[in-house]
């Protein structure tokens, strides 16, 4: 998928279902996809969300190790994430490469909480400001920095039931050339158990010029808890429009 869709980094996607109730025993959410919920991590508790990423189609596969977040929690709602830079192998009809891709910083703040326990209403609301910054190698790395904006909403629908759905804003570089693209995300979770999880989600984005074309996204996923301070995630997505390629990710979230 292309750079300016941030997958590399994942920004910070903590709103699993538990994570949907501010509970100071809630456990750990896990990393469950493009769309990143209002709140912040629980306040007091570092988390950090690792990964690996398989991604092929059009004769390439690309395989990414890291994907490194640090949430940091802060005073009144508010999180502080920083994105490390993962590596990246890339082989295929274009040729081989590798290196590192961008590092990314962001905030997020909380800013209504919702009118009701359950069902439709006033939701949590929240926005996140972010940035890649211009540290990757030359194989995969910005040339310039791509700041981007969102604002995210988030219902329980009912004890097990979870929705998300985010509508941003980010100014992308690609090949040198910066542009602005529309994005938006609706995410719905279901809680299986008091371990497990699955959710499914589609989004997509609206660029302002054409360097690169529309794109959509699925994807399904499901999460393990392993404890309440330790929970992997397994995904699949499927690019449905411009971008047709494939991903596979495995990922961990850990609270410290």
């Amino acid at each position: 998928m292309p750079r300016s869709q941030f997958c590399w980094i994942l920004l910070a996607i903590v709103g699993f279902t538990n994570r949907c109730h501010a509970q100071t025993t809630a456990p750990v959410g896990s990393r469950t996809g493009f769309t990143e919920p209002p709140g912040p991590v629980l306040a007091g508790r570092v988390t950090t969300l690792t990964g690996l990423r398989l991604t092929s189609g059009g004769g390439t596969r690309q395989v990414g190790v890291g994907e490194v977040q640090i949430l940091i929690p802060q005073r009144q709602g508010s999180e502080l994430q920083i994105g490390l830079n993962s590596y990246g192998w890339t082989r295929g009809d274009g040729g081989d490469r590798s290196g590192f891709e961008d590092a990314s910083i962001g905030v997020k703040q909380l800013i209504a909480r919702r009118s009701r326990t359950v069902g439709f209403g006033r939701p949590d609301i929240g926005w996140v400001a972010s940035t890649t910054l211009s540290t990757g190698g030359h194989a995969y790395g910005a040339a310039k920095a791509q700041p981007s904006m969102k604002l995210a909403a988030a219902w329980d629908l009912s004890r097990n039931v979870a929705l998300i759905s985010n509508l941003g804003y980010t100014h992308t570089c690609v090949n040198d050339e910066q542009f602005g693209q529309l994005f938006g995300s609706l995410w719905l979770g279901h809680q299986l158990s008091k371990r497990s999880g699955l959710f499914v989600e589609g989004y997509g984005f609206l660029p302002f010029r054409s360097v690169v074309s529309d794109s959509q996204y699925v994807n399904l996923g499901v999460t393990y808890r392993i404890n309440n301070d330790n929970c992997l995630d397994f995904q699949v997505g499927k690019g449905i429009g411009g971008d047709t390629s494939t991903t596979v990710r495995v990922g961990l979230a850990r609270r410290w």
